[in-house]
């Protein structure tokens, strides 16, 4: 399987990093601005591999008529409704040995053709759904909103990792968000109830801003592990 660099940037884009609505642009472009969180030195290999993966095959099940040549543009969109499905919501850092189990349960699908071509028919209908209750003018396939519709997953993306340092003397620290840099948090950024600190090793979720100082969390939120 030979996959280029524009398939290979579109479909992790889309399957794990959940913005198939932002597929249409030039290639370098997305890679430009999704620095941080591709292809770094830690990441695993395996989100890379399954979404292209996943890709060649839903390409494939369009070409033979195994799915209906009409949802073809929705492909993008396709794939990370397939990852939700079959992996769930709770995904692993790209760094973690996390990962690459929650890979594998993916590959298990897309390597049985009657299963991958199930799951595959389960999100053309919730997408099948979601068209029936919008109405836009506008190429929906573009649309975040149209992409938190199908997913069910915030308009605003969230990133999540795990806090790596704090200190609660100056209160602030930083975030292990499996990117090139660690993320600096500060607890005013925290909106978690009643938290006044952090502390080394919670998960926690959060928007990732750039600064002239380097990457930011804010909104941060703390999660179950």
């Amino acid at each position: 399987m030979i996959v280029t660099l524009a398939t290979q940037i579109k479909a992790i884009l889309s399957m794990f990093l959940n913005e198939p609505h932002s597929t249409h642009k030039y290639y370098g472009e997305i890679l430009k601005t999704n620095q941080y969180r591709l292809f770094r030195d830690n990441h695993s290999f395996f989100p890379y591999y399954t979404s292209s993966y996943a890709l060649m095959l839903l390409e494939d099940s369009f070409r033979n008529h195994e799915l209906d040549p009409k949802y073809r543009k929705f492909k993008h969109h396709i794939l990370p409704l397939l990852r939700l499905k079959v992996g769930g919501r709770d995904m692993p850092l790209f760094s973690s040995k996390e990962m690459d189990g929650y890979c594998k349960k993916l590959i298990d699908v897309l390597w049985d053709k009657t299963e991958s071509l199930k799951v595959f028919r389960e999100a053309i209908k919730d997408i099948e759904a979601a068209l029936e209750s919008v109405n836009f003018s506008y190429d929906i396939t573009r649309l975040r909103k149209f992409t938190s519709q199908i997913t069910q997953l915030p308009e605003v993306e969230l990133m999540r990792g795990i806090v790596k340092y704090y200190s609660p003397f100056r209160m602030f620290g930083f975030i292990d968000a499996g990117l090139s840099d660690q993320v600096f948090v500060h607890i005013n950024d925290v909106r978690t109830l009643r938290v006044r600190s952090l502390t080394e090793g919670q998960h926690v979720e959060f928007i990732l801003k750039e600064s002239s100082k380097g990457l930011k969390a804010e909104d941060v939120q703390l999660i179950e592990s």
